[in-house]
């Protein structure tokens, strides 16, 4: 009888780690699955950094130029700005002599 006992309490404990194994096993390729589908989410992720990183680069490059076009810009229109300023002074000077010439060819009248 106490055999009898033995053998039916080692088929249920078998029995029970067959379910228990089983439900494991079940897990297992749950997790297995959580994991390759965020692997995948991951490199999803990755991808858009890189695309990022690769746009984060063309703006600088494109702001860089952009900085250079403006100095030079700016530097022309200095230049220019101050081409027309002497343009300037040199014909108020012009006039200026003009008018005492006209002065002194009235007084000299």
């Amino acid at each position: 009888m106490l055999l009898k006992d033995d053998l039916r309490h080692s088929e249920e404990m078998c029995e029970t780690l067959s379910t228990n194994n089983k439900d494991l096993l079940d897990k297992l390729a749950s997790v297995r699955g959580d994991v390759a589908s965020r692997q995948h989410t991951i490199q999803d992720m990755q991808a858009s950094i890189d695309e990022i990183s690769t746009e984060n680069m063309n703006l600088k490059v494109e702001l860089e130029q952009t900085r250079i076009r403006l100095r030079t810009e700016v530097s022309e229109r200095d230049r220019v700005m101050q081409s027309v300023a002497s343009m300037r002074k040199s014909q108020t000077s012009d006039r200026m002599f003009e008018v005492v010439a006209e002065k002194q060819d009235v007084n000299s009248r």
